[in-house]
């Protein structure tokens, strides 16, 4: 949900009634004034589910270009596979979106690569490793002055992997801030 003062937006997101988000935004979200809201959509597989009922739900809209770059089978805890920093920014370059909305993350308890060497899901070395590839995307993402939606990930089964997605999603809570 979005709120409007003269000054800000506040936007508060609530994933399954565990968490509640709410950020202060420096500024209200701005449609332009000449053409249409260009917004860029990305993530894995659950980012191209999300872009999917986006275009459904915008196919009328004449005021709206959804640009839907989603890539399954990709996150951020491994660059060898797909390097979303790399990609994003020629995504932000030939779309010029005004608002990019990220749907990342659910591939991404696992463990990864951190200067050479393995390190398992959520040990020290992986998380700081995380912070920074997340940290990137949403400075990439900003760098242009876009506005970014980072969604959350959502609450899964079985017990053990909803907790590793309640981690991530405190990497992106605390890199947003």
């Amino acid at each position: 949900a979005a709120t409007r003062d003269s000054s800000t937006t506040t936007t508060t997101i609530a994933a399954a009634s565990t968490t509640t988000t709410t950020t202060t935004l420096p500024h209200p979200l701005s449609w332009p004034t000449h053409g249409k809201l260009r917004i860029l959509e990305i993530g894995d597989s659950l980012g191209t589910d999300l872009g999917g009922g986006l275009s459904t739900e915008l196919s009328g809209s004449h005021r709206v270009k959804l640009i839907q770059k989603g890539k399954t089978l990709t996150g951020l805890a491994n660059a060898w596979s797909y390097n979303w920093p790399r990609h994003l920014r020629l995504l932000l370059h030939h779309s010029q979106p005004q608002l990019v909305i990220v749907f990342i993350g659910g591939n991404d308890e696992q463990a990864m690569n951190v200067k050479g060497h393995p390190a398992q899901f959520d040990s020290a070395p992986w998380r700081t490793q995380y912070e920074t590839n997340v940290r990137t995307m949403m400075t990439e993402a900003t760098r242009a002055g876009e506005d970014v939606l980072w969604g959350g990930m959502t609450i899964m089964d079985p017990n053990g992997y909803r907790q590793g997605m309640e981690e991530i999603n405190a990497i992106f809570a605390q890199e947003a801030t």
